[in-house]
């Protein structure tokens, strides 16, 4: 229930997103590791094992929103884990390392049941729960449909891959680029 609440308070909040968004430096290890103590009675409760990778980047964000983001994604995957040996994994790399095109993936894969290929192109689509939220996952479409828009938002890029029966994967891409910062007070926000 706390979980629906929360999809319902920042898709409220997302309406004034420039309002409430502050854009610092954060460690991506520390930024994950909230998301899963946020998360932790989720995990637990499914029998979902977290594996860490090489997560020692810095990312240029807003950590209340990526904590959200990385929620909605922790939620998705337990909600369709599978009952034998469930993982999420995360892991994060550099590319094009010292181009104007410089950024961190942050990868969050998990060994779930995977999403078909027909269904992978609308994962985003506000409302859509495909065939497997329709096998009484109770799946409101909301979750993975926040996270497209928060990203899209905050300017970090937000891809899925799947392969039905073995697994659901989300990329995250934050530019490197400080150019794309402005400092006002100690603190940088996105331009418009």
């Amino acid at each position: 229930m706390e979980g629906y609440i929360d999809q319902v308070l920042f898709y409220a909040r997302s309406e004034a997103f420039d309002r409430d968004y502050l854009i610092r430096a954060y460690s991506l290890a520390d930024l994950v590791a909230a998301a899963l103590r946020a998360n932790a009675s989720t995990l637990i409760g499914a029998h979902v094992a977290p594996v860490l990778g090489d997560l020692d980047l810095e990312v240029f964000t807003d950590e209340k929103w990526v904590e959200f983001i990385l929620g909605q994604i922790i939620q998705n995957s337990v909600k369709y884990a599978r009952s034998e040996e469930p993982r999420i994994e995360f892991s994060a790399k550099l590319v094009d390392v010292g181009s104007a095109d410089e950024r961190a993936e942050l990868t969050v894969s998990d060994n779930g049941c995977g999403v078909s290929a027909a269904d992978l192109p609308r994962v985003f689509d506000k409302g859509f729960t495909g065939d497997n939220g329709r096998t009484g996952k109770r799946s409101t479409g909301i979750g993975l449909y926040l996270v497209k828009r928060l990203c899209d938002k905050m300017g970090v890029g937000v891809s899925a891959a799947s392969r039905e029966g073995e697994g659901f994967t989300v990329t995250l891409v934050f530019s490197r680029n400080k150019f794309q910062y402005v400092d006002r007070g100690g603190a940088a926000r996105l331009t418009p």
